[in-house]
């Protein structure tokens, strides 16, 4: 899977987005996050994409600070207009 990397200065300073989120890099910041929980895990988005539907779409920020977040985020793959408008809500969402 290609990557995408994003470089911007904001109030925090220069971000790096980098998107998806390596799974490296992700599984070190789970580890040491005390308050994290199984669903912002790369386990759970791998369970969410599994059956084709979803793609990982999970950003890493990192500030040149060294301060780095995972923002985990699944996105679904494209499909036709027909079957994207019977899949969202208020006809597929009921």
């Amino acid at each position: 899977m290609g990557g995408e990397i994003i470089e911007f200065s904001g109030g925090l300073g220069p971000i790096r987005i980098t998107n998806p989120a390596p799974r490296e890099i992700w599984e070190q910041i789970l580890i040491i996050d005390e308050n994290a929980q199984i669903f912002q895990s790369p386990a759970w988005t791998d369970m969410l994409c599994a059956d084709g539907g979803c793609e990982d779409a999970s950003q890493l920020f990192e500030t040149s600070e060294g301060h780095r977040w995972v923002l985990p985020m699944v996105r679904r793959r494209i499909v036709s207009d027909r079957l994207a408008v019977q899949s969202s809500i208020p006809n597929g969402g009921a």
